[in-house]
């Protein structure tokens, strides 16, 4: 862990806020607004952390509608591996890939 934190500096992990399950890699956040490559995050608790979606981990396959990936437009499609809903895969063809979990859903913590 310490060589990742003198490589990249403080990392972040999100957890399922109800059974407490790591659901991410280790990501460090966007400072600002930019491409979401896999490894950072956007976003801060108050609102909605986004995520690349390689970086998504421990969750079942998500339920809902889209072309050929889910479009998320019915809410939130995924859940952590003991079944709590978490937030939003959006993965279809005609949008940006990301995952956006729902704040109240989860917590931020510094990785470890």
């Amino acid at each position: 862990m310490n060589e990742l934190k003198e490589k990249f500096g403080n990392l972040t992990s999100i957890h399922c806020k109800k059974c407490n399950l790591k659901l991410n890699a280790p990501v460090k956040n966007l400072e600002k607004e930019g491409l979401l490559n896999d490894g950072k995050f956007y976003g801060e608790l108050k609102k909605c952390p986004m995520i690349h979606l390689k970086d998504f981990r421990n969750v079942k396959p998500p339920k809902g509608n889209g072309c050929c990936g889910q479009d998320g437009l019915d809410g939130l499609n995924t859940e952590c591996m003991n079944g709590h809903k978490v937030g939003v895969e959006k993965s279809d063809c005609w949008m940006p890939h990301c995952f956006i979990f729902d704040s109240k859903k989860v917590t931020v913590k510094e990785w470890s």
